[in-house]
């Protein structure tokens, strides 16, 4: 804020030689407020302390003002100005402008004593006009998902960072970003500094003319809440946020609470509950989510194997609840290639209380996968030497093979 001289029109009708004139170093000042112009105003005046100080009855009758004070008159159709005797004075003002203005009482004194008052106002031409610096905001915006890496679809989000002054779109603004990762978010219940995190295209950029500037969020192959953050210095509301959660869409769980058999065995059991694979242990307790498509071929491939006398399926992993790599030994590695998308699931053999012989799991695999005696939308891959089990691709897959591993 700053004050200026400017002329009123009409002038005031009456004496201004009996106001004082405000110093010539309050005139265009700049004042971080209303008030503490009013502040320097009331200095100039009456002094350091900006309060008309208590007079003598010989300064009264000499003609100094029994009391004194200064006030801003806001903009904006300011009304009327009550002053001396003569009724109102009408006070014409502009929005975003105000006039200073002096009022006093004046003592008229007779033989000595203050036989009566009059009230005083006068303006001495100072406006007030309002230059305060508008606030610049800033905000991010885009999407709030995108796929982890290496489960088809996009795995990248581009985010817009704005910067408005008022609403106008502010240009040449510096922008710094920066992303992080939400511990134990994803499925992953144990975090520390090797956890993979997404990356940006950049960190740091430029407003354009439309008050943007722009940065890429690249996902990584592991699902989780990641926190983008656009940074500007001369924005009050900085820093702007962005959550990003990186995800397979869609994946719902398989039911723990297995339907029963006629002869009360379980159609199948969720088995993963050893160290080695941590479900529903020390850090992976959501391992069993599929697609809906992969669930209904899932229950069709428990219909066939019990028509062949598997007896109660051992279901071991599937995908974690929002997909991604699914590190079985938590280690941010990934010994299963696969187990991303909610596609694929583990079939144990000894788990569950029913062990499967080796040579009923060769006529099995022939039948289902050599033979192809039996049809059904899903393909098999035969882990037979070490932890003997099936990796069921129950999505897109068509062939079946054995590996020795």
């Amino acid at each position: 804020m700053h004050s200026r001289s400017a002329a009123l029109t009409p002038p005031l009708g009456f004496d201004p030689e009996l106001f004082p004139n405000l110093p010539n170093g309050y005139d265009g000042n700049i004042y971080d407020s209303e008030a503490a112009a009013l502040a320097a105003a009331k200095q100039a005046v009456f002094g350091p302390s900006g309060i008309h100080a208590a007079l003598s009855l010989e300064q009264i009758c000499g003609g100094v003002y029994i009391s004194a004070d200064l006030s801003f008159v806001a903009g904006g159709g300011a009304g009327e100005i009550n002053f001396f005797d003569s009724g109102t004075y009408p006070l014409a003002n502009f929005p975003g402008m105000s006039i200073l203005f002096f009022k006093a009482i004046k003592g008229v004194c007779i033989d000595g004593r203050i036989a009566r008052t009059l009230d005083v106002a006068y303006a001495p031409g100072y406006i007030l006009r309002c230059t305060q610096t508008s606030v610049a905001n800033i905000s991010l915006s885009g999407p709030s998902e995108t796929r982890p890496s290496g489960t088809g679809g996009s795995a990248v989000a581009t985010l817009t960072a704005k910067v408005t002054d008022s609403t106008a779109p502010k240009a040449g603004v510096a922008v710094q970003f920066s992303v992080d990762v939400t511990p134990n978010s994803g499925g992953h219940e144990h975090h520390d500094a090797a956890r993979l995190k997404g990356t940006l295209s950049g960190t740091q950029g430029i407003t354009d003319a439309n008050g943007e500037v722009k940065v890429t969020f690249i996902a990584t192959e592991v699902a989780g809440t990641h926190t983008v953050k656009a940074t500007c210095a001369t924005c009050a509301n900085s820093p702007a946020t962005k959550e990003i959660q990186v995800k397979v869409p869609d994946l719902l769980p398989i039911s723990p609470n297995a339907p029963q058999n006629a002869d009360g065995t379980f159609v199948y059991a969720l088995t993963s509950v050893d160290k080695t694979h941590q479900g529903n242990g020390r850090y992976h307790h959501n391992q069993y989510y599929l697609t809906e498509q992969s669930r209904q071929n899932l229950r069709a491939m428990i219909s066939d194997f019990a028509a062949e006398g598997w007896g109660t399926v051992a279901l071991n992993d599937a995908s974690l609840y929002w997909g991604g790599r699914y590190d079985i030994t938590s280690n941010w590695k990934a010994p299963h290639a696969g187990h991303r998308e909610g596609r694929e699931i583990d079939i144990s053999f000894a788990r569950a209380g029913n062990p499967i012989s080796a040579p009923k799991q060769k006529v099995f695999y022939d039948k289902f996968c050599k033979n192809k005696k039996v049809s059904f939308p899903f393909s098999i891959l035969h882990h037979y030497v070490k932890n003997p089990h099936f990796h069921v691709y129950l999505e897109k897959q068509t062939a079946c093979w054995t590996s020795e591993k």
